[in-house]
């Protein structure tokens, strides 16, 4: 899927609030060092305000593409890190600059390192993915069955194996490897 493609996808199949997309600045985008597929995420599509499972790209309130480490005063070991959004919790979720790879940093543990995608795109995907795959939960088996583990185990089952089509890695390693259980 494209930048464009999924930009088209996401609002088309919400028309509310929940389909807002935050686009970072091309001049700060360009200054990364990696695929220029995966930049178009961040400057021609955008990624959403806010989406399932609880994660935003619009936490920050400018669009200014921020390293963490100017943002938490760590140390240069963290030097190539981009925060461009945050999970439920307050985790900046950052681009790691030369290899695009896509992690959760927990600020009250050290900001360890939790894996999430392979690149931006597999990301934007996984996150088209679920929102599709919550939805054919709830309409079927009611919203509690999309948060307990072991309901709806048919449809998570598909949704998992999807997921596991675009990065198997994210699927089942750290952030991901959490859903559809």
């Amino acid at each position: 899927m494209t930048a464009l493609e999924f930009k088209e996808k996401w609002i088309l199949e919400e028309d509310d609030e929940w389909s807002a997309l935050k686009i970072f600045p091309k001049n700060q985008v360009d200054n990364l060092d990696i695929d220029d597929f995966d930049k178009q995420f961040l400057y021609l599509s955008g990624l959403p305000y806010s989406c399932i499972p609880f994660i935003s790209f619009g936490k920050f309130e400018d669009t200014k593409l921020e390293k963490l480490v100017d943002k938490y005063d760590l140390d240069d070991s963290f030097d190539e890190l981009y925060i461009i959004g945050s999970d439920g919790s307050g985790d900046p979720i950052c681009v790691q600059d030369k290899t695009g790879e896509v992690f959760i940093l927990n600020h009250d543990n050290d900001f360890d390192e939790m894996f999430m995608s392979s690149s931006l795109h597999q990301m934007a995907e996984f996150i088209f993915l679920v929102r599709e795959g919550y939805s054919a939960i709830t309409e079927k088996y009611g919203v509690d069955a999309a948060w307990n583990e072991g309901e709806a185990m048919d449809l998570k089952n598909i949704y998992r194996e999807k997921l596991r089509g675009i990065d198997s890695v994210a699927i089942e390693y750290g952030f991901w490897s959490l859903q559809f259980t």
